[in-house]
């Protein structure tokens, strides 16, 4: 069975470094740029190596994650942790201390986000983090200083005696932080939870060469070998970025949103999911980025 890899959001400091990282959001140019493009090779290896791990595991199933988000909630907790913890944390996130220093990696994070987060009428994205925290637990104050100037992180006091109660405040914030997309992302807490960290994000963009939705009917999609469901197709004829990766047998497909969101789709031929799996890396992805024409 075909599949589809799609490159969006999950690797936006790639599509950030690629594609101009200057020009992403004039209302932060005090940030500087050249600290978040300094992390950004290491979050695209974690982003390719995680996707591994989970396709390995998925047995045909759908992945859907935001790897700029899980490394970002890692970094966090590297403000906060010690000894093998705070070790292995970083080599997840392919960090040697000996090539960059710790506050230079929670720098290139808290810029990374200044950078990205970005509103317009045709172009909205945003991340953020909050942290419950069990009310009557008080962390060292510089954790909490530092999570708030890094990583703007929103800091509530839970009650999480009283389960339901905290499933609804952070199930409450998440639904409002991501305009109603998200509707539950907690539930059977454990009264005995002592804090909950939790990450967001919201993208909506329009297509720099938007689909007529006059071409849009209904055909078969194939869920896998045995079952398939009507869905709603979008057609479209044009001009797109392209490119045929010969040695990994995929075509890939560049589409643009307006500004300066890109997306990659990746569809390999049949039966080469397994070899691009195996070969997705940080120098695929900048081969493929180089050669769309």
């Amino acid at each position: 069975m075909n599949r589809i890899i799609h490159l969006c959001l999950a690797l936006i400091v790639f599509s950030l470094v690629s594609h101009g990282h200057h020009d992403v959001d004039h209302h932060h140019d005090h940030h500087d740029p050249q600290a978040a493009i300094k992390i950004q090779r290491n979050i695209a290896h974690f982003a390719t190596e995680f996707y591994k791990i989970l396709s390995a595991r998925s047995q045909d199933k759908n992945i859907v994650f935001s790897p700029c988000s899980i490394s970002i909630l890692l970094s966090v907790l590297l403000l906060g942790v010690k000894s093998s913890t705070h070790a292995e944390i970083l080599k997840g996130l392919d960090f040697n201390l000996t090539d960059i220093q710790e506050d230079e990696i929670h720098q290139g994070f808290h810029d990374l986000l200044h950078l990205v987060i970005h509103s317009e009428n045709d172009f909205k994205l945003d991340i953020g983090q909050g942290l419950f925290l069990k009310e009557g637990i008080q962390p060292l104050q510089t954790f909490l200083d530092k999570i708030k100037e890094f990583y703007d992180a929103e800091i509530q006091a839970t009650k999480f005696q009283e389960p339901k109660e905290a499933e609804k405040q952070i199930n409450d914030y998440i639904k409002k932080k991501t305009h109603g997309k998200i509707m539950e992302i907690v539930k059977d807490l454990d009264p005995e939870t002592v804090f909950v960290l939790t990450n967001y994000i919201f993208f909506k963009g329009n297509w720099k060469t938007p689909f007529d939705s006059k071409l849009t009917w209904q055909e078969d999609f194939f869920v896998d070998h045995n079952t398939t469901v009507k869905v709603q197709m979008m057609h479209s004829t044009d001009w797109f970025y392209s490119y045929f990766d010969s040695q990994l047998s995929c075509r890939v497909l560049q589409l643009d949103y307006n500004g300066t969101a890109t997306t990659f789709f990746v569809l390999p031929d049949p039966k080469k999911e397994k070899e691009l799996d195996e070969a997705l890396s940080i120098n695929t992805l900048t081969k493929w980025a180089k050669n769309v024409h």
